[in-house]
């Protein structure tokens, strides 16, 4: 998986933003951003901790 390897951080270096598909729960989500992903698509409307996380 892609998102989980080093390349949404080597673009996060370049200043090009990458997302991950259809990230369901906040601890995920929060993984991937340490990571250097930028945003996330989510079957989840509402209802998440962090708000505009």
């Amino acid at each position: 998986d892609r998102a989980s390897g080093s390349l949404p951080g080597r673009l996060a270096e370049i200043g090009m933003p990458s997302y991950a598909h259809t990230i369901n729960d906040a601890g995920t989500f929060r993984s991937l951003r340490a990571r250097g992903v930028h945003g996330i698509y989510t079957d989840i409307l509402c209802g998440c901790e962090g708000g505009n996380e």
